[in-house]
């Protein structure tokens, strides 16, 4: 069937869609393309598999290469879940590829991104954390043990004498 410019494969007794790669990343990002799709209603007979209740989710083939597709969430928080191809393209069960298209309409890959965002920050500002720990702590030139900086060897004398005790019962 013909949606925009895209010809997509429907499943008559499902409403399921076969997306090629390309048309989806059209679909996905060319406005037109989504008008296209929203305006598109999936044509399901009476009493088919679409009008009952879902069994268990499986592993499907890919229509194109026969290997076993990956169920993946569509832009990590649509909550809609498609079988990838990476090679070929997606699985859409019934209404997904609308649901997706209102996903993206209503900002979702925005907050997708601003949310991927935040988590980047947020593992740098751990790292930089953990990398200050570390700096922290520097290798005592003479005898090879770990101190924290800004500790003179000196300027305790019980600290001085535990730390001779520690090398001599590590030599």
């Amino acid at each position: 069937m013909k949606v925009g410019d895209h010809t997509l494969r429907e499943c008559e007794r499902c409403g399921g869609l076969w997306v090629s790669r390309f048309a989806f990343q059209q679909i996905c990002t060319r406005e037109e393309q989504q008008e296209a799709v929203l305006g598109f209603e999936a044509v399901v007979e009476q009493g088919s598999a679409a009008t009952k209740p879902a069994p268990v989710r499986v592993y499907i083939p890919c229509p194109e290469c026969g290997k076993l597709m990956n169920r993946q969430q569509f832009a990590g928080c649509s909550r809609i879940i498609l079988d990838w191809c990476k090679e070929h393209g997606a699985w859409c069960d019934r209404n997904e590829l609308h649901r997706i298209v209102r996903f993206i309409r209503d900002g979702g890959l925005k907050k997708s991104r601003e949310r991927e965002k935040q988590k980047i920050e947020d593992e740098k500002a751990r790292l930089r954390e953990h990398q200050m720990g570390l700096s922290a702590l520097s290798l005592h030139p003479n005898e090879g043990a770990y101190i924290t900086s800004g500790w003179k060897e000196d300027s305790d004398p019980l600290l001085r004498i535990l730390s001779s005790a520690w090398l001599d019962l590590n030599k």
